[in-house]
């Protein structure tokens, strides 16, 4: 399988790339740098959910998912919206954003 996630905006910020069987983060957005993986025993079912860790306001936007299989191809545009509590901050241990699914 070939696929990955991008940051939908007008420079297409590279947010997780997967192909020869392995990742290839070379050219990933320095903003996305150690935030992301892929379930590596999906990938061979077609599956690219994404797990984002670390989730800031800035992560908020569009993101499209393409996946490259011997059975097609197919593209998935999501909205990410990211909620917070204003003027109250708070310490919270192990908050993780569910994965994002395609």
């Amino acid at each position: 399988m070939e696929g990955g996630w991008q940051r939908w905006t007008p420079t297409q910020a590279v947010v997780h790339s997967y192909y020869d069987n392995e990742d290839q983060m070379e050219d990933q957005d320095q903003g996305f740098r150690g935030r992301t993986s892929l379930f590596q025993d999906q990938i061979t079912k077609g599956n690219a959910t994404l797990q984002l860790t670390g989730v800031m306001v800035q992560d908020e936007g569009s993101y499209q998912c393409y996946t490259s299989t011997i059975t097609g191809k197919e593209d998935i545009y999501i909205n990410i919206n990211v909620y917070g509590t204003r003027n109250k901050p708070r310490k919270l241990d192990k908050v993780q954003m569910p994965p994002l699914h395609c």
